[in-house]
């Protein structure tokens, strides 16, 4: 999952890199195809921006690309799979859920208020900041476990 804290390993690494190189050709292919041939989508309006020259880089666009990729998918994936276990792990919550579908969309969110799939973010600091009595320099970094 790419959300989740793994060790970085020379094998991880050379992985993870083959796999973004695929990822750049997909996206590569799809942004040249897009190109010709607009379609009624988010990477057709993104490529005509950057012909245009008022917006995006190729990279840029890549990268965002990629970027919405994830976010839209493995945190989707990850919450379906995360509430389903829950609701096995409470058998009178699932057969409420089964037996009103009107309690769907809060039950959504509830899900989405208690299981957190991301584990992890980084943050930035723009500025010197105190946090529990340690200092956090301007332009460090810092893993902010959230899970």
């Amino acid at each position: 999952q790419i959300v989740d804290p793994v060790r970085f390993t020379s094998q991880f690494m050379e992985e993870t890199n083959r796999r973004f190189y695929w990822l750049r050709d997909y996206f590569g292919a799809l942004f040249y195809e897009r190109k010709k041939k607009p379609q009624d989508d988010i990477i057709s309006l993104l490529v005509s921006e950057m012909e245009d020259g008022d917006s995006l880089s190729e990279d840029e666009l890549l990268s965002n690309v990629i970027l919405l990729f994830f976010a839209g998918h493995e945190t989707t994936a990850s919450l379906v799979a995360a509430g389903l276990r829950e609701l096995f792990l409470h058998p009178s919550q699932l057969d409420l859920l089964k037996s009103d579908f009107s309690l769907m969309d809060n039950a959504v969110s509830e899900m989405l208020r208690m299981i957190s799939v991301a584990q992890m973010t980084v943050y930035s600091a723009l500025r010197d900041i105190d946090i529990n009595g340690v200092t956090l320099k301007e332009n460090m970094g810092a893993f902010c476990l959230i899970g």
